[in-house]
């Protein structure tokens, strides 16, 4: 999010590097939540399921929608996600 809104990158080129970053090191965490015993398998793939499926049609309109798109798409979601942070955060209080 951070490469293509503020740094300017194209949105398939930024999510190419996250990618690569991300199997990176998925690999090691795995390991080492697994050694300690903290991976649920049953939930593990049930997450790699939506994550495949909600990647798919985030690809889809993508390509079909443009670039523009999906930088506002985002931007509009990280205010969204902000705002309820902060009016969790006052409920608190």
């Amino acid at each position: 999010t951070s490469l293509v809104l503020a740094s300017g990158f194209e949105v398939v080129k930024a999510n190419a590097l996250k990618v690569f970053i991300i199997m990176l090191y998925s690999p090691v965490a795995l390991v080492v939540f697994f050694v300690h015993g903290d991976v649920d398998i049953w939930m593990g793939l049930l997450l790699a399921a939506g994550n495949m499926t909600g990647a798919y049609l985030a690809t889809r309109i993508a390509l079909k929608k443009g670039a523009v798109f999906i930088r506002w798409f985002v931007l509009a979601a990280l205010l969204i996600a902000s705002l309820k942070m902060v009016v969790d955060v006052i409920r608190a209080l």
